[in-house]
Formats: C-alpha cells, sequence, structure tokens
C-alpha cells in the first residue's frame, strides 16, 4: 500500500525533530550550520554533444571570476566549451558554484560582459521544459544566449523562488540530514552549474537559433543531470 502524503510528511517531520534532539543531545555546543565541503572538481576537457564536433575548450579560473565587481557566489571552477555543426558555432561557458541563490540574472550582471539592460529588457523570454525544467533566452550583440541554472536535484532554475523551492522539495533527504548531523553542515545544497549558451545569429532571425539553442541545451542538461559534481 502507497504511504499517504500525510504519512509521509508527518515522516519527514519526526525524522527531523528526532535528528535536531539528537545532535542537541550528543553535540551540545554544535555552531551555526555551516556551508557545505564539496570535493574539489575539474571540468572534462571535452563532452560530447549529439550533432556538434567538439573544438578545443579552455579552463576559467575561479579567481577570474571572482575580480568581478560583485560576486553574488563562491566559484570553484569553470570552463569554456566550443562546438560547430555545419550551420552554427556554439559556445559554452560553465561554472560551478557553491552558496548561490540561482538567480541568472544576478550571475550574468555578475560575471559576463552582457549589459545588465538586456538581462532585464521585456524582449527576454522565460521558458520552461519538462525534461529540464527553467531557462532564460535573449539576444545581445547579434548573438541568441540561452542561460540557466542546473541544480544538483530538481529542474534547472532562472530565479531565487525557483532554486528555493528545488531546495526545500528536493534537499531533506537521509544522506543530507547525516551530514547536518555530524558536520554541521546545511541541509540545503545551494550548488548550481552556471550555464550560458551562446551562437551568433549570421543572417538568421532569433526565433531560429533559440530553436538549436533549445534542442542543445535539453541533451547537455541531460548530460550534466548525470553527472553532477559529487559532494
Amino acid at each position: 500500500m502507497i504511504p499517504s502524503v500525510r504519512t509521509v510528511t508527518l515522516a519527514v517531520l519526526l525524522l527531523g525533530m528526532v535528528g535536531a534532539l539528537g545532535r542537541l543531545l550528543f553535540f551540545p555546543v554544535a555552531q551555526t550550520d555551516q556551508p557545505l565541503s564539496p570535493r574539489a572538481f575539474s571540468f572534462p576537457d571535452q563532452v560530447d554533444l549529439a550533432g556538434w564536433q567538439s573544438l578545443p575548450s579552455r579552463p576559467i579560473t575561479p579567481s577570474s571570476l571572482e575580480a568581478q565587481p560583485r560576486p553574488s557566489s563562491k566559484l570553484l571552477a569553470g570552463h569554456v566549451y566550443q562546438y560547430q555543426s555545419p550551420s552554427h558555432r556554439l559556445t559554452i561557458e560553465m561554472v560551478y558554484a557553491i552558496e548561490t541563490n540561482g538567480n541568472v540574472v544576478n550571475f550574468l550582471d555578475d560575471y559576463t560582459t552582457v549589459p545588465p539592460a538586456v538581462v532585464r529588457s521585456r524582449e527576454r523570454l522565460e521558458r520552461f521544459s519538462d525534461q529540464s525544467g527553467h531557462y532564460l533566452l535573449f539576444v545581445n550583440d547579434q548573438t541568441a544566449y540561452l542561460a540557466s541554472c542546473i541544480n544538483p536535484r530538481g529542474g534547472s532554475t532562472i530565479i531565487l523562488e525557483q532554486f528555493n523551492r528545488n531546495r526545500y522539495l528536493n534537499d531533506f533527504r537521509p544522506e543530507r540530514f547525516l551530514r547536518w548531523f555530524f558536520k554541521s553542515e546545511s541541509i540545503r545544497d545551494f550548488r548550481c552549474l552556471w550555464t550560458n549558451m551562446a551562437i551568433p545569429l549570421g543572417n538568421e532571425q532569433p526565433e531560429q537559433v533559440f530553436s538549436v539553442l533549445e534542442d542543445t541545451w535539453l541533451i547537455w542538461h541531460g548530460w550534466w543531470r548525470e553527472h553532477f559534481p559529487k559532494l
């Protein structure tokens, strides 16, 4: 018999209460919950992408990104991938961040050369796919972009509210309680793989290039969901 939603909810609440009580009893001097302490991570030099030929890639040093004026995340690693098809050239910028808020607009403002007015304009398109989640489409300097935050659990997000909802719905898991209990780490997993995909428009209309980006994004997102950095 499948347990009801009420039963599951009560079980989760009870587990949380028992965990909290146990930590107070056995670790009475525990400090305030600490941020995650993830493993070191290096992006692979190449990621196969169906329909595209891989070109040379390059790493991004976190120090060069964090030198920007308003850092909104703690950045651990970054990489730029490039691909070629018979009709398009694709650049994908990836940044692995912790202690972030999942807000794509903040990320683009802080760490890219995209003007803030472009990202905040009414001409940007916010899209949702059942296969991936939320993502943002926009045009700048004759280039079409797709940007999103690939989450450790749950679909991709572009704003704080979506990111926080994923954390509450997906992060309260047994392994997270254990890290919280023994290491005083936050139960919520504030990590993100920032993704910024770009294709020059050339002689095409934005809608045509957006379609190419969206098809490619679904493949890219699926690969990184399976290979999201381990804690």
